[in-house]
């Protein structure tokens, strides 16, 4: 496949189109009735990358009986850059409530500029599974998965510069940007926003589901998921774990669904660990989402 991007965007006023093209190949061998083994690659080459991309994935199946499958797969995937990370160059208004120094004192607007970082380089992410899939009865599908996954130079839109004393922000004394400074922990204006490469990002988790039938008429299925928290490794001074995301540590859904004669209906309740947030201007605005819990019902 061949694509062609053209753009004309006010965000990014820098470059105007991109090309990007790929092509993949994949096989499934019968090595038995009970082995099977996917083999395949992608080679994929962008504009806004000076190298051409090799994307290998397998996966080895272990089947002992026609109802149980073990699988075993490796992969490599990558995202590139976008438009935006590339060639982003705005400005954008931030505050600061400056009580915190003097109750005399109200909240002062910033300017913050965001540019891009033509220099990107892709997102990789080497991915291990040892998963399974089960048929019990024929009434019920099983899975189970343990995954691993490392993620290396990670996209993040990051602070790279911060204003100081002896270039304070337009209008704020620069005693008062001092006097931030101090504060425990401190509080840092930054004055430019870039996309960065950061580091190594590991990621594991499990997950398990079940999804059975009844009778002819009622299906119900449950399943749960856990990640651990990410471990960050090689992140350039002065990042630090909470300048990328976390994701829940815990989520399942569990419900039903009917059909019967003429009327058929359902209900599910999901639920949502909290997660960290970071990718939104400096540091004051990360924090930790809310648990949550959505219950959907439907009938017709």
């Amino acid at each position: 496949n061949f694509r062609h991007n053209a753009f004309d965007i006010s965000l990014a006023p820098v470059g105007d189109d991109r090309n990007e093209g790929g092509g993949f190949v994949q096989d499934e061998i019968f090595l038995s009735n009970r082995f099977r083994w996917v083999v395949g690659g992608r080679l994929d080459k962008f504009s806004s990358i000076d190298d051409p991309l090799f994307s290998p994935r397998t996966t080895f199946m272990v089947k002992p009986d026609p109802a149980q499958t073990f699988r075993v797969s490796f992969n490599r995937a990558f995202r590139a850059p976008s438009y935006i990370n590339n060639h982003i160059d705005t400005a954008i208004l931030n505050e600061i409530n400056l009580g915190a120094i003097s109750s005399a004192l109200a909240r002062f607007v910033f300017p913050i500029r965001a540019v891009g970082n033509p220099d990107l380089k892709q997102e990789s992410m080497t991915a291990y599974e040892v998963g399974y899939t089960g048929v019990i009865r024929n009434r019920a599908t099983v899975t189970a998965a343990f995954y691993y996954n490392v993620t290396d130079d990670g996209i993040f839109f990051t602070p790279d510069r911060f204003y100081s004393t002896g270039a304070p922000p337009p209008g704020l004394p620069p005693v008062i940007v001092g006097a931030l400074a101090s504060l425990n922990p401190p509080v840092l204006l930054p004055s430019r926003f870039t996309y960065l490469n950061l580091g190594t990002i590991k990621d594991k988790g499990f997950e398990a589901g079940v999804d059975a039938a009844v009778n002819r008429y009622v299906n119900v299925f449950a399943n749960y998921s856990y990640q651990a928290k990410p471990i960050a490794e090689n992140l350039p001074p002065p990042s630090t774990i909470n300048d990328i995301n976390w994701p829940p540590k815990n989520r399942f859904n569990v419900g039903f669904d009917f059909s019967y004669t003429r009327f058929l209906g359902n209900l599910s309740v999901n639920y949502t660990d909290e997660a960290y947030w970071q990718d939104v201007l400096d540091a004051r605005y990360a924090g930790t989402t809310d648990a949550f819990a959505l219950v959907n019902a439907g009938i017709g």
